[in-house]
């Protein structure tokens, strides 16, 4: 770690800086708003929580993921239970949310979704 001496500009140690700058962080009303075009976007992911049901014919537990797609907008949302998140499941789950949606967007934003996503990298902008 580096001396505040090598750098003369520095005012304030780590501590001191964190005491002002959360001085006046609580002074400020922060705000997070988005703002949305319609039509514009659908963001897509599966929850984290899986469903299940009871099979009749075999008394078995079937486990199913839940397949979320949302207009920012207007809030609009569809939601699917699939077997899997594997890319076919995608795919129909997809297929069925633009169906319900009466439309595609301009964009589908999936949040890192591994059926979606083959490769992140924080540099390519999608938009």
């Amino acid at each position: 770690m580096e001396s505040l001496s090598k750098h003369s500009s520095a005012r304030y140690s780590n501590t001191q800086f964190n005491e002002h700058f959360n001085r006046w962080l609580k002074g400020i009303k922060a705000s997070g708003k988005l703002d949305h075009k319609a039509g514009d976007k659908v963001y897509i992911n599966y929850t984290d929580k899986k469903l299940s049901y009871f099979d009749k014919a075999t008394g078995e537990l079937i486990e199913v993921k839940v397949f979320v797609g949302i207009l920012p907008c207007s809030g609009y949302t569809f939601v699917e239970a699939s077997p899997s998140q594997k890319l076919e499941d995608f795919i129909g789950s997809m297929n069925n949310c633009l169906r319900y949606l009466g439309g595609t967007p301009k964009a589908i934003v999936p949040d890192n979704l591994k059926s979606a996503v083959n490769k992140g990298s924080k540099y390519e902008n999608p938009y």
